[in-house]
């Protein structure tokens, strides 16, 4: 049964997908029209096996590529052969881009500077990398897992509203995108 999913997990998937294409959606609205983010092209057969991890991924016959999205793209499955990104470069990534240090970032301060920073790097891992939130929680300064919990819920929440938040989360992804591809 390794890689079925059943009709009530496909039904979550759905819900969850539409939920990010609304977001996704609003964000666009939002953001300056000019800002477009291109994928590369990714098989198909790449974005099949992490489904689940992934939502928001349109899966079309096995032939096709998905070539460009249009608007600024939540999710990005990054080809099978690639791997993922390293927790620890997401974290530099996010601290380089909101001017903030590592060792903030890691830190148990809560102030606003460091939290947004924070919660954004939690999204981003979580959404990039294979690890649980145990795991991520253990590589944010040990953190509990719902903390990330949190962060993974709010940040896309936060991003439907503010344009510039959501802007952030764009180039980042772009960021990951090119230096994995």
């Amino acid at each position: 049964m390794h890689g079925t999913v059943t009709p009530t997990q496909r039904a979550a998937i759905e819900r969850h997908q539409q939920f990010r294409a609304n977001i996704a959606a609003k964000a666009a609205e939002l953001a300056d029209r000019k800002t477009r983010i291109k994928l590369a092209a990714v098989p198909v057969a790449a974005v099949e096996a992490p489904l689940v991890k992934a939502p928001g991924v349109t899966v079309v016959s096995q032939d096709e590529l998905i070539e460009s999205v249009s608007q600024p793209s939540w999710f990005v499955v990054l080809p099978s052969g690639q791997g993922h990104p390293q927790v620890r470069d997401i974290q530099k990534a996010v601290c380089k881009h909101y001017g903030v240090t590592l060792s903030d970032m890691l830190s148990p301060r809560r102030t606003a500077n460091i939290v947004k920073p924070r919660q954004v790097a939690m999204f981003l891992c979580k959404e990039f990398t294979p690890r649980t939130l145990p795991e991520l929680g253990r590589r944010f300064g040990g953190r509990d897992h719902t903390t990330v919990l949190h962060a993974v819920r709010k940040i896309p929440r936060d991003a439907f509203k503010d344009a510039s938040l959501a802007q952030d989360i764009a180039i980042l992804q772009e960021k990951f995108t090119r230096s994995s591809l």
